[in-house]
């Protein structure tokens, strides 16, 4: 786990079991690990170390975010795109948002970057949709063809390794909604939650009282 402290203010990795130091502190930033990487920030911009604290992918980014199924969302200058685990940009910085969507699709917004440094943080903050402002409309991308599945969608985050909940263009109802731009459950919540570790969602149809499922 990432530890901050020191005259600088410099950032290292600790075990979490022991407390024992893992990786020395010589970071401005350091971001918990994922999927073995973790994003630092040296000298202004953000890269990615292994482990065993070894750069494995240079800074280059103004923000990036931790990987999921194998891609991370990056920003450089006020757009953001999206990065495989060699560093190399599967979908090019021309977004507002850029998220990962399971391992082949990702939900992108047009526009500029929203930096969190302006709310007073210096990095990505928990929670994907934190920042959003004015219900901002996403578009469905798949990352292999480039090709719109879906266009013009609300979203509000679930679990963005496998569904997320969305409303269609003109309809304030949310469905869960697959990668592959298929529903896995219609469209007829108008209150939906984010799911908690792979517990029950709390849902609302229209019109109707509360309830949980869960989507299985």
């Amino acid at each position: 786990m990432e530890r901050c402290g020191g005259v600088y203010a410099l950032c290292g990795y600790i075990d979490r079991a022991t407390l024992e130091p893992r990786i020395d502190r010589k970071f401005e930033v350091a971001l918990p690990f994922s999927e073995g990487l973790a994003a630092v920030r040296s000298e202004g911009k953000f890269g990615y170390i292994n482990s065993s604290g070894d750069m494995v992918i240079a800074p280059m980014f103004d923000l990036a975010r931790a990987f999921r199924k194998g891609h991370a969302e990056v920003v450089a200058g006020d757009k953001a795109g999206i990065i495989d685990r060699t560093g190399k940009l599967v979908l090019p910085p021309n977004y507002a948002r850029a998220i990962p969507f399971a391992a082949d699709a990702a939900l992108v917004r047009p526009g500029k970057a929203i930096v969190p440094e302006s709310f007073g943080f210096p990095r990505f903050m928990i929670g994907e949709l934190l920042f959003e402002r004015d219900d901002p409309r996403y578009l469905l991308v798949d990352l292999l063809s480039g090709k719109i599945l879906k266009d013009e969608l609300a979203i509000k985050e679930f679990d963005f390794g496998t569904f997320v909940w969305a409303a269609q263009p003109g309809d304030k109802r949310y469905g869960l909604l697959a990668p592959d731009g298929t529903w896995k459950i219609e469209p007829r919540f108008e209150t939906v939650g984010k799911l908690h570790k792979k517990s029950n969602c709390l849902l609302w149809p229209v019109g109707r009282t509360q309830r949980s499922v869960h989507p299985t």
